[in-house]
């Protein structure tokens, strides 16, 4: 028996066909002590690397689909390490931007930290 997922976003369809159903979900108990598999820990890491970029590819097909997206990074030259600063910050931009330009634009923001601490979105 094959189990088909569609997903639909904006103008875009992806059709995934498995040989099987996904098995249902169930809550599992972390083990503290079990010894961890540094080549397993890698790849669930490289995984979950994979899942947000295709989400956040998904999000701007979505939501910005029809308009040209533009990529843009906002970081501070110091070494600002707080988050509520930063979007505080980041909200006093995107309010000057709505006043600039019009309050009719899109955006989808993902805060990050560098490897140096800073946060930048």
């Amino acid at each position: 028996m094959n189990y088909t997922k569609l997903i639909r976003y904006g103008n875009n369809i992806e059709i995934f066909e498995y040989e099987l159903a996904p098995p249902p979900h169930r809550r599992r108990i972390r083990k503290k002590d079990k010894e961890k598999d540094e080549g397993k820990i890698f790849a669930k890491r490289k995984d979950n690397v994979l899942q947000a970029k295709r989400n956040f590819r998904r999000l701007v097909g979505a939501n910005l689909s029809g308009e040209k997206p533009l990529l843009m990074t906002i970081t501070y030259e110091e070494n600002m390490e707080d988050i509520t600063v930063g979007y505080g910050d980041y909200k006093s931009f995107v309010q000057a931007l709505r006043y600039r330009y019009g309050k009719e634009f899109n955006y989808i923001v993902v805060p990050e930290f560098q490897l140096r601490g800073a946060v930048h979105f």
